[in-house]
């Protein structure tokens, strides 16, 4: 077993590898992780990364296991670089042998990662007490990175041919609920302004269900929180 990437999942993966143990795998944690990323060199990297990765996957007789994002869901109609790249990534996976399988995660919370994953910002806002803007309209949905490495390991036991897999966990939420829950757990009232936007939905599968029904105990968002964000 093999994983690339030395960030929040990445990490959470290579604790968890006595999962994997029988599994003759490789499994990509890593890419462009800041979704407002503009810069042409950072995606350039990425798909270099991918590709490089695929071929040794390949060499090694390896099934390669690529971890991408939910979001390419939400900007279908126009697409950001992010997404784009994303999308790219994908593509060259599956094409690269018929075993290779995508995963795409909604937002993943754990200790640390990301300072704009959307958990870890308003987090801080509330608790320094700054101002910030949301968008009314918009929904969230909210994975535990110690239940990745697990559905990972589902994803590969499933009979199935597909190839593309989504974690999506049984309830999302508002900003607003979002804020009122950081809220409760830090005692403090947060200063923010609502903004106009497009509205979402994440759709659960079969897949997830199962995953969900069978071997998580609690995902809801107050979990979550007091989890990772308690003082």
């Amino acid at each position: 077993m093999k994983v690339i990437g030395t960030g929040l999942i990445g990490s959470e993966i290579r604790n968890q590898r006595h999962l994997f143990s029988n599994e003759a795998i490789m499994i990509i944690a890593a890419g462009v992780s800041d979704s407002s990323s503009d810069d042409d060199q950072d995606y350039f990297r990425e798909f270099g990364m991918v590709q490089e990765n695929c071929r040794i996957a390949a060499s090694d007789k390896l099934k390669l296991v690529y971890l991408s994002t939910y979001s390419v869901h939400e900007h279908a109609t126009k697409p950001t670089k992010y997404v784009k790249s994303k999308l790219r990534c994908e593509d060259y996976v599956l094409k690269s042998a018929p075993d290779n399988v995508v995963i795409r995660l909604t937002n993943v919370a754990g200790s640390g990662g990301n300072s704009r994953n959307i958990l870890n910002y308003l987090t801080e806002q509330i608790r320094t007490g700054n101002s910030f803007t949301v968008f009314e309209n918009v929904r969230r949905n909210f994975i535990d990175v110690e239940h990745v490495p697990a559905f990972i390991l589902h994803v590969l036991k499933e009979n199935t041919n597909a190839r593309i897999f989504e974690m999506v966990s049984p309830r999302s939420y508002s900003i607003q609920e979002i804020v009122a829950a950081i809220e409760k757990q830090f005692q403090r009232n947060a200063q923010y302004n609502l903004k106009s936007g497009l509205s979402n939905n994440f759709s659960s599968n079969d897949t997830c269900s199962r995953f969900y029904e069978n071997q998580v105990k609690s995902s809801n968002l107050e979990h979550l929180i007091l989890k990772y964000f308690s003082e």
